[in-house]
């Protein structure tokens, strides 16, 4: 479906690489929640509760009356000024702004790591204040495919640090179902290394395990891979759990693959 049936998550957006730019805006990869949320009640009175917080001395706070500490050894608490960790927390950098900067592929996903942050696809075309789209800048275009072109066919990597809706995080462009798609990436510092390991395989094994997979593989079905939870939550909700929950079909062309590997020899 094009982007343009989406929901913005940014109406504007720039994307800067040395010289070159392009604007557009930005659509989430990731659905809306689709987990039911159920609310916590008390237990007699079936009302709904809230939370709060209790000190030593058994007093009552709520959450927004409470101050901050950093935690000293031996439970010694020093307060700060709650303030100061707003304003720390507050980007510095221009809102929806990335420069990027061009590293090795590899260098990039040896070090970093895609975050639980949602994605999006950057899109050069935009709507006007009345929904429609608008007819895009001639650079803009020119400079999307550029980057396109240089993230298929180059062992490259484009990372940059943006201010997105107030929020700063780091971000990798790539490529998604032939878009441009921002997708945020935990810090290096925030990601441990591991080691490679040495693969070695005789080549007539490698050919044989490579042929026997090639001989497994079946056409996708998205509807074999869904939420069993979640449609365990979404039957409690709609009060048949028991009697209407629809498990996850399970009626699998396993025959073939279970023959292939029975005989499986190397």
């Amino acid at each position: 479906m094009n982007s343009l049936a989406y929901k913005s998550y940014v109406s504007d957006l720039t994307i800067q690489l040395g010289n070159l730019t392009t604007t557009g805006r930005l659509t989430p990869i990731r659905k809306p929640a689709k987990e039911p949320e159920f609310v916590l009640i008390a237990p007699d009175t079936k009302e709904p509760v809230y939370q709060v917080f209790r000190d030593p001395d058994g007093r009552i706070w709520e959450k927004k009356d409470l101050g901050r500490a950093v935690e000293e050894p031996k439970g010694v608490f020093t307060p700060v000024d709650p303030d100061a960790v707003l304003e720390a927390r507050r980007s510095k950098l221009p809102p929806n702004v990335l420069t990027l900067t061009a590293h090795t592929r590899e260098d990039v996903e040896r070090h970093c790591f895609p975050s639980d942050h949602n994605a999006y696809v950057f899109d050069y075309i935009k709507k006007d204040r009345k929904g429609k789209p608008v007819k895009p800048n001639p650079r803009d275009v020119q400079t999307y495919n550029i980057l396109y072109r240089l993230l298929e066919t180059e062992d490259i990597a484009f990372l940059g640090i943006c201010n997105i809706r107030q929020y700063e995080g780091l971000y990798r462009l790539t490529t998604y179902h032939g878009n441009l798609m921002l997708q945020r990436q935990l810090y290096p510092n925030e990601v441990y290394e591991y080691e490679p390991k040495e693969i070695e395989l005789p080549k007539a094994v490698e050919r044989k395990a490579k042929s026997l997979v090639g001989k497994m593989i079946q056409k996708f079905d998205p509807d074999q891979y869904r939420d069993a939870t979640v449609e365990r939550l979404k039957a409690i909700e709609a009060g048949d759990f028991e009697s209407n929950a629809t498990p996850i079909d399970e009626e699998l062309d396993e025959e073939d693959i279970l023959e292939l590997l029975d005989n499986f020899e190397l």
